[in-house]
């Protein structure tokens, strides 16, 4: 619906006064700002009163035109045409695909960390709240070292790291394990045992192309120096801290070879753990 709304908003406000469309786009457009939260993004507001200025300007209304610009953020009048997504790439943080975020999905145990780089981290407090599980590595390790300390800046009591469930060895899944390691040297990394068969996939990949996509501060040897200290090939009951888990490895291959994370290089993900 916002989306809708906001496209009818800002299309009405550059049609010609002859169509008569003004008091349609201002009423869609504050529909927009009234219902922020339902846009997207919040970005999606910087057009929204953008338009809105064009409208009153072009009716007389100088200051409502003023007022709605400088909430757009637009030093001038004079503007090229913007887009803000919640997606994202930079020659050093490579591509995000959300705004940062940290988001408690079970209160005070589970929580899922997005918009620090290309993929998403994980980390479950264990039951007796000593132990902090991570679910993979993200794919750098300057990258993982800023996620883990926003969730400490979000969390103060969070325990420390002792386990690294890795569920498959892609680069965006181990590229910052040594980040991991350099807070616990004990930590356990717990993965298919089966790992250096998806690190020579990882190896055969074009190192330029990944530095395009993951940054360039993306390097090959932080993925290839991973190592499982637990190897996992047939189901197998984990507790960590009063915390149990099921892993469970995946014994065939899907019917496509493309990532459900959307790697940049199609390989099989038939060894991930569920």
């Amino acid at each position: 619906m916002f989306v809708s709304r906001w496209m009818s908003g800002v299309v009405r406000a550059q049609l010609p006064a002859f169509f008569s469309q003004r008091d349609i786009a201002i009423a869609d457009l504050q529909w927009c700002i009234d219902n922020a939260t339902l846009a997207p993004h919040r970005d999606w507001l910087r057009e929204v009163y953008a338009k809105l200025s064009d409208v009153h300007r072009a009716r007389g209304d100088g200051a409502q035109a003023t007022r709605y610009r400088a909430l757009s953020g637009y030093a001038t009048e004079s503007r090229p045409g913007v887009f803000t997504t919640p997606f994202g790439t930079g020659t050093s943080a490579g591509s995000t695909f959300a705004p940062q975020a940290i988001r408690e999905v079970v209160k005070d145990s589970v929580y899922v960390l997005s918009g620090f780089e290309f993929t998403e981290y994980y980390f479950v407090v264990s039951a007796d709240r000593r132990e902090l599980i991570a679910i993979d590595a993200g794919t750098r390790p300057d990258s993982a070292r800023a996620a883990h300390e926003a969730l400490k800046a979000a969390v103060p009591s969070l325990p420390p790291l002792t386990t690294v469930l890795i569920t498959h060895a892609h680069w965006d899944h181990v590229g910052g394990h040594s980040y991991f390691r350099s807070l616990n040297p004990a930590a356990r990394f717990v993965g298919r045992s089966n790992f250096q068969d998806e690190l020579a996939i990882d190896a055969a990949a074009d190192p330029a192309g990944l530095r395009r996509f993951f940054g360039d501060r993306f390097r090959l040897e932080d993925v290839l120096s991973y190592k499982a200290d637990v190897g996992i090939d047939r189901a197998t009951p984990l507790v960590i801290g009063g915390t149990r888990f099921m892993l469970l490895p995946r014994t065939a291959a899907r019917p496509t070879t493309r990532c459900w994370c959307t790697c940049p290089i199609k390989a099989c993900c038939s060894s991930a753990i569920s």
